[in-house]
């Protein structure tokens, strides 16, 4: 596949605008995303089992991940006035976020980095992981670059040195069922003696309904 991105100078330097051509094969693939299901699921394994709840976000993961396509970005004319080199394309060797098959190949590395140290992926369901053995039982959702990970309080420190060693993750817990705790995972979730309650993320309902 090729592709052109199209730059321009903003107030922060150079940022990409669009993907204005694209050649071969379909651009139709995406990253797989986690269901409403799977939210509800993971905090119900963790009563289950008596597991812990952790928020995990990957820092720059797309900027992780090496270019499958072959992708061109136009040198914006001022860069191009400096470099005076006769330039008027980069090669782009790390994924972007704006570009449509970033989202798909992250999935591959991270699903890549979790197969390596023993997880497996529910067939009905690819976005959910588990790794289960003698010593450890630990499931996990990704949605992109937001991790929701269900394990005892010490196998989290595990999975970012083994599954996460290669990435910076903002960690959000371990979180326990009878703390009384909030955290975020695509919907805010509380966790209660009682059970847990997922509500939808206060922050996105102004952008989903406006008053009449």
């Amino acid at each position: 596949m090729t592709g052109v991105f199209e730059m321009a100078s903003g107030a922060e330097g150079v940022e990409l605008l669009q993907e204005n051509i694209a050649l071969g094969k379909p651009m139709d693939q995406y990253s797989p995303s986690s269901t409403f299901a799977s939210v509800r699921l993971l905090p119900v394994l963790s009563m289950l089992f008596d597991l812990a709840v952790t928020a995990l976000d990957v820092k720059d993961a797309f900027l992780l991940v090496n270019q499958k396509e072959y992708m061109l970005a136009i040198i914006p004319r001022w860069i191009q006035n400096l470099l005076q080199d006769g330039a008027t394309h980069w090669l782009l060797k790390k994924c972007l976020p704006v570009q449509r098959y970033a989202a798909l190949r992250w999935n591959e590395r991270f699903s890549s980095l979790c197969a390596a140290v023993g997880f497996e992926p529910f067939q009905v369901c690819p976005t959910t992981i588990r790794l289960i053995d003698d010593t450890r039982r630990i499931f996990l959702s990704v949605h992109v670059d937001d991790i929701l990970l269900i394990c005892k309080p010490g196998d989290v420190k595990w999975f970012t040195e083994t599954a996460g060693k290669s990435v910076t993750m903002k960690v959000d817990g371990p979180r326990s069922q009878c703390e009384g705790s909030v955290l975020y995972y695509l919907k805010k979730i509380s966790l209660f003696q009682e059970g847990v309650l997922i509500q939808p993320n206060g922050a996105y309902i102004p952008k989903l309904i406006s008053p009449c």
